[in-house]
């Protein structure tokens, strides 16, 4: 559905060009547990566990000067997390918000986007702050604590404290006999015109370093 590609890409795009980029903050907006079953209506095999990775939070209005236009304006927060899907496993995931007006919003005011990937993994639970409810695949998703009337008010949406759940699959393993690629001039051959290249070889395995090293979302963003 096109309201659900924006909203998303709208967070995005907040996310990429906000200056702002830090560690949770003493007063978590979310807090996120996860625990992995084998299908969507299994209870947890094991106890619910916060996610591994840290929650990354940020802060609006965005004050970068190169920031997209659809950013101006814009103020509340963004909180974001990595979570890794194991495959063909399902993720029972529960949330609660800290932020003050989303408590009590009830099911009907609750959502999980986008709604057309989440509906057929069943009703979310909601009571009071704690929400829970089920991810069966991959991809990025907007847990909102907020009736769908908040986005026709412009004040509202423009403050609204968001979370985003960025859910990958597993990463395999580098191979043991694949060659590493560096930001190495002395790798590459000089083809003219100030570019540089190297043949990599038909059937090989390589990795590659990054070429540039980033201290926060916001710089890695930036580049692409």
């Amino acid at each position: 559905m096109v309201f659900d590609f924006q909203l998303l890409l709208f967070i995005i795009i907040a996310a990429a060009f906000s200056n702002i980029v830090k560690a949770q903050p003493t007063s978590t907006p979310y807090e996120v547990k996860t625990c992995v079953v084998n299908f969507v209506g299994e209870s947890c095999l094991t106890d619910l566990l916060p996610v591994a990775n840290p929650i990354r939070y940020q802060t609006q209005p965005v004050t970068n000067p190169n920031a997209c236009e659809d950013t101006v304006g814009q103020r509340g927060s963004l909180s974001f997390v990595d979570i890794t899907l194991p495959t063909n496993q399902v993720l029972y995931v529960e949330v609660t918000t800290n932020v003050e007006g989303q408590e009590n919003v009830g099911i009907d005011n609750f959502h999980v986007r986008p709604s057309r990937l989440t509906e057929p993994w069943g009703t979310p639970t909601v009571e009071f702050n704690l929400a829970s409810f089920y991810i069966a695949d991959t991809g990025q998703f907007s847990v909102e604590f907020a009736s769908s009337d908040i986005w026709k008010d412009l004040q509202r949406a423009q403050n609204f404290d968001a979370l985003m759940l960025f859910v990958n699959p597993p990463m395999d393993p580098i191979p043991s006999d694949a060659v590493l690629i560096e930001e190495d001039i002395t790798q590459f051959d000089n083809v003219g015109g100030g570019q540089l290249a190297r043949t990599l070889g038909q059937a090989g395995k390589y990795y590659f370093s990054a070429a540039q090293q980033h201290s926060d979302l916001t710089q890695l963003m930036a580049h692409y």
